[in-house]
């Protein structure tokens, strides 16, 4: 059974849902230069991080170009790393991301772009 941050969450990343800008600029915004710093410590290629408040859903995506791309404009960019596997993965990650949630954290996933000899493959650490 969905509680109500599982169904904002599927509601917003995979039904592209609205996402809450107020909600970005209440909790959010003030800890992107802490994810900037969090992604060059770690060498990350992308910072994903989500938020839920009362049912609104705010997403942040950062390149390592220190591009800051939020809601509307990261799940696209998302939906363009992860491809075809963008359902899967979010599904994978929901527990993360409820358990995160849950405690008052905000679930923050890594991203590297990864080349192989079959051509480039994302991967989520």
């Amino acid at each position: 059974m969905e509680n109500k941050t599982e169904t904002a969450l599927r509601k917003a990343l995979l039904e592209d849902g609205e996402l809450s800008y107020d909600l970005y600029e209440f909790e959010m915004e003030y800890f992107v230069d802490d994810w900037y710093d969090e992604m060059d410590y770690d060498k990350d290629d992308y910072i994903f991080v989500i938020d839920e408040s009362e049912g609104d859903v705010a997403i942040v995506l950062i390149t390592k170009e220190e591009e800051l791309l939020i809601n509307e404009e990261a799940r696209d960019r998302l939906k363009l790393l992860w491809s075809d596997n963008y359902v899967k993965n979010l599904n994978d990650f929901m527990p993360f991301f409820l358990e995160r949630l849950s405690v008052g954290v905000f679930p923050i996933i890594g991203l590297n772009l990864i080349n192989t000899d079959s051509g480039e493959v994302k991967k989520a650490k």
